[in-house]
């Protein structure tokens, strides 16, 4: 069996190239680029559903993230109300309100 020869010209385009090469390679190489063609298709459609789970789960995170510094917030206001309802002196009170504005 002969072995086919490339003709190339320097005016030939990238595409002719690759037509000519691909005519000129055995099938059996041919079919085995074609199974890691159709491998590399399943990798990237399963790396663009992660890509998807992890947007979703980072906006969940965030918003949880949120609600807890409002729950936060809600629980410090709480805290000083019941400090006054306590008796608490106001020293402390605004002592105390000072270092949260600091946070």
């Amino acid at each position: 069996m002969a072995i086919p020869q490339l003709e190339l010209d320097l005016n030939q385009t990238g595409s002719e190239i690759t037509r000519l090469l691909w005519r000129t390679m055995p099938p059996e190489f041919t079919s085995g680029i074609s199974l890691l063609i159709t491998l590399g298709k399943v990798a990237g459609v399963i790396f663009i559903v992660y890509l998807l789970f992890l947007v979703i789960k980072s906006i969940v995170s965030i918003r949880q993230a949120l609600r807890m510094k409002s729950i936060a917030l809600n629980v410090a206001e709480i805290n000083k109300k019941l400090d006054i309802l306590l008796g608490k002196s106001d020293k402390k009170i605004k002592k105390e309100d000072k270092e949260e504005r600091k946070k």
